[in-house]
C-alpha cells in the first residue's frame, strides 16, 4: 500500500499520485549540484598547491609520514564540511516554510523517520567530506621533498590537466541544466497556447447536487436568464477529466451490429453541451433540445472515432446505426471536430457522445465583461436553492492549469537547480582565476613592459577559461538532447526539440563565466609592472 503514491499509474486512477521518477530527478540534480560543489574544493585545494608545498615539505623533512599529511589534509575537509552541514541545517530550517508553501505539503526538518533522516545526513557528511578531500589529500602529500626545495612545486601538467578537465565536467552539467530549462519552459509555453479544440475561458463549473437535479429544468431556466449568462449544460464530467467509461459499443457494418475491437469512451451530456463549450461540427447536425428522438436515437462522434471506425470522409458516417451498452439503438447525427477532453499528455481518443440523465456537472458559459456580476447572481440564485450552503466553483481554465501545476513547479525547480549550479560553478572560477592571476603574476609584468594593452591580457587570461566552458558545452547537448527528448515524450502534444536551445544555453553560461573571471583578469592586468617584477 505505501508504494501505490509514487510507483502506481493506472489508466483509471481517480486521485492525483506521485512519480518516482521526478523524486530520482531531482535527487540527481540535487546530488550534481553539490557535485559541482565538490569540485570547487578539490580545484581550489589543488591549485593552492604551491602555498603549501612548504608546509608539506618541511613536515616530510622533520619526519612526518605521508599518511599522517594525508589525515591532516582530510581533517580539514571533514571540518569545512561539518561547518557547511549546520550551515545547511540551519538554512533549511529557515527556508523550509517557503518550500512547504511551493510544493503545498509539510515537510519537517528529519520528515517522518527521523532515525533514517539523520543517518542519511550522517552518511552525506562522511560522503562530501571523502569527495572533496580524498584527491587533494592524495596530491599535495605527493610532494617530494627535494623537489619543492629546489623549486618544482608542482608534478608537471597534471594538476593543470585534472582541474580542466573538473571544470569542463562543471559546466557540462550547469550548460545541460540550462538547455532544459529552455525547454520545459518552451514546452510550458506551448501547452498554455494550444488550441484545445472548444472554449476554455469564461467556463464556470460546480458540481450538480441532489437539490438542482430534482428539479433541475427550473433551476436551470433560472440560471439561464441571469445577466451574463450566454449558455447552461450539464455532464457526466468536464473536459480535463479522464475518459474512463467505456462499456462497449455496436455498430452496423454491411447490415449487421457488431462490437467494435477499439476503445470508444461515452461521453454523457445535456444536449445544449457542444453548444456551450463551442466545439465544432465538420459534418452532420448537433443535438436538438426540441427533438424529443435527439434524447434517445441520436448519437455524436468525434473526427477520431468516424476514422477508427473505417470512415475517410466524416460525411460517409451519418446515418450510420450504433448501440452503446446499455442504450437504445440510434443513429449518428453529426461528427464534431477533434477536442481535447484529456490532457495534453494522452492522445485525442474516439469518442461517442449521447445526451443522457447522469450527468454530475454543471457549466456556465459566461460573457467576459460582466464576470463579476454574474458569478454574484449565480452564487445568489445557488444559495437560494441551498440555503446554508456554500456555493463552490471552478473555471474551467483554473482546473486545466492546475493539471499541468506539477510539469510547472518542475520547471520552476529546475530553474532554480541550473541557476545554483551556474553560480557554483562560476565561483570555482572566479577562484581558480584569481590564483591564475596571482601566479602569472611577473608574465603579465613583462608582457606590460613590453607594451601588451589591458584588453589584450584580459582576453588571455579569460580566454583559457572560454575554451573550457565550450568543451562543457559540447559534452553537455547530446546529454540535454537525449534527456529532453524522453521528457517530451510523456506529452502526446509537444514542441519540436530544436537546436536553438542548446547555443542559447552555452551563450548564457558562456556571459556569466566571463562576467565571473573579467573582474579578476582586469584587476591582474591593471597592475603597475614595476610593482610585479619588484615583488618577483
Amino acid at each position: 500500500m505505501t508504494s501505490i503514491h509514487l510507483h502506481s499509474k493506472q489508466k483509471n486512477d481517480t486521485e492525483r499520485y506521485g512519480d518516482i521518477r521526478q523524486v530520482r530527478l531531482f535527487a540527481m540534480i540535487a546530488g550534481f549540484v553539490l557535485l559541482i560543489a565538490c569540485i570547487n574544493f578539490i580545484n581550489l585545494a589543488t591549485a593552492r598547491a604551491a602555498g603549501r608545498a612548504r608546509e608539506v615539505g618541511l613536515r616530510k623533512v622533520i619526519g612526518a609520514q605521508r599518511e599522517t599529511l594525508i589525515a591532516q589534509f582530510l581533517g580539514e575537509s571533514f571540518v569545512i564540511t561539518g561547518i557547511a552541514t549546520a550551515l545547511a541545517l540551519l538554512l533549511l530550517r529557515m527556508v523550509l516554510p517557503m518550500y512547504n508553501t511551493h510544493l503545498g505539503r509539510e515537510l519537517t526538518l528529519l520528515g517522518p523517520n527521523p532515525t533514517g533522516t539523520t543517518a542519511m545526513l550522517v552518511g552525506l557528511y562522511l560522503l562530501v567530506s571523502l569527495l572533496a578531500g580524498l584527491y587533494p589529500a592524495f596530491y599535495l602529500t605527493s610532494f617530494r621533498p627535494k623537489s619543492i626545495l629546489q623549486g618544482e612545486v608542482t608534478r608537471g601538467k597534471r594538476g593543470a590537466r585534472a582541474r580542466k578537465a573538473l571544470v569542463v565536467f562543471q559546466f557540462t552539467i550547469s550548460v545541460a541544466l540550462m538547455a532544459c530549462i529552455s525547454v520545459v519552459a518552451s514546452q510550458m509555453q506551448y501547452l498554455r497556447g494550444k488550441d484545445l479544440g472548444y472554449h476554455r475561458e469564461n467556463i464556470l463549473t460546480f458540481p450538480l447536487t441532489d437539490a438542482l437535479r430534482s428539479h433541475w429544468k427550473e433551476q436551470k431556466a433560472r440560471f439561464e436568464n441571469l445577466p451574463g449568462v450566454e449558455g447552461i449544460t450539464a455532464s457526466k464530467r468536464i473536459p480535463s477529466g479522464g475518459l474512463y467509461d467505456s462499456p462497449g459499443t455496436q455498430v452496423e457494418i454491411d447490415g449487421t451490429l457488431q462490437w467494435i475491437d477499439f476503445s470508444m469512451p461515452h461521453v454523457r451530456v445535456e444536449p445544449t453541451f457542444l453548444d456551450v463549450y463551442g466545439v465544432e461540427m465538420v459534418a452532420g447536425r448537433d443535438f436538438d433540445p426540441m427533438r424529443a428522438s435527439d434524447f434517445t436515437e441520436a448519437y455524436v462522434v468525434n473526427e477520431s472515432a468516424a476514422h477508427a471506425m473505417g470512415f475517410e470522409r466524416m460525411s460517409d458516417v451519418l446515418g450510420t446505426t450504433v448501440k452503446p451498452l446499455g442504450y437504445e439503438l440510434g443513429q449518428i447525427i453529426g461528427v464534431c471536430r477533434d477536442f481535447h477532453y484529456e490532457t495534453l499528455r494522452n492522445r485525442i481518443q474516439p469518442i461517442i457522445i449521447y445526451p443522457s440523465g447522469e450527468v454530475n456537472t454543471v457549466s456556465i458559459r459566461i460573457a467576459g465583461a460582466s464576470t463579476a456580476s454574474t458569478i454574484r447572481a449565480i452564487a445568489e440564485t445557488w444559495e437560494s436553492i441551498h440555503p446554508g450552503g456554500t456555493f463552490d466553483y471552478t473555471f474551467l481554465d483554473e482546473h486545466l492549469a492546475a493539471l499541468y501545476h506539477d510539469d510547472r513547479r518542475m520547471m520552476q525547480m529546475f530553474i532554480a537547480f541550473g541557476a545554483l549550479a551556474v553560480v557554483i560553478a562560476c565561483l570555482g572560477l572566479v577562484g581558480l582565476a584569481t590564483f591564475a592571476a596571482e601566479r602569472r603574476r611577473r608574465e603579465i609584468g613583462v608582457r606590460k613592459t613590453l607594451g601588451a594593452s589591458v584588453q589584450s591580457i584580459v582576453g588571455l587570461l579569460t580566454g583559457e577559461f572560454s575554451v573550457l566552458v565550450l568543451l562543457g558545452s559540447i559534452v553537455a547537448v547530446p546529454i540535454a538532447w537525449f534527456g529532453m527528448r524522453a521528457w517530451l515524450g510523456t506529452f502526446a502534444y509537444r514542441i519540436d526539440l530544436e537546436l536553438w536551445h542548446f547555443p542559447a544555453a552555452f551563450g548564457a553560461a558562456l556571459l556569466i563565466a566571463l562576467a565571473s573571471v573579467s573582474w579578476q583578469a582586469f584587476r591582474a592586468a591593471s597592475i603597475n609592472p614595476v610593482d610585479a617584477l619588484r615583488q618577483e
